[in-house]
């Protein structure tokens, strides 16, 4: 049985906008630690101790080179990690400042978390 995704409905905040957006409602987070110790992994013949160490070293590694070249760095086909600069600008030839704006690393999905098919169900909680 699928679990539901419940969000609700809320009218868009952007100018000269008159229709919805979703807003998802709470939900529970686990963490990878809980996931590795589940029976699943144990067919990988991982530990969940090193499932960890491995993902945060795999995660550093790409996080370090996106932040320090510059560079878009791929997660094989799974995500990427890219530095891009945010904040409002008022002039085509502004300087960056660092008051007013600011350097975020962003994580984008890749081809195969694209196409990775869950089972979840979309469920509509908005009350009238």
């Amino acid at each position: 049985m699928p679990v539901e995704l419940k969000f609700k409905l809320e009218r868009s905040h952007l100018r000269g906008r008159t229709d919805y957006k979703p807003k998802m409602c709470p939900r529970d987070s686990v963490t990878l630690d809980e996931i590795g110790r589940r029976d699943r992994v144990a067919r990988y013949r991982t530990r969940p101790e090193m499932l960890m160490a491995d993902f945060d070293l795999a995660m550093e590694l790409l996080l370090e080179e996106a932040a320090t070249t510059g560079r878009i760095v791929h997660a094989g086909d799974w995500f990427s990690i890219q530095a891009n600069v945010r904040g409002g600008f008022a002039e085509p030839r502004e300087a960056f400042d660092p008051r007013r704006h600011r350097i975020e690393l962003v994580l984008k999905p890749g081809r195969r978390l694209k196409r990775f098919k869950t089972p979840l169900k979309p469920k509509n909680v908005t009350q009238p």
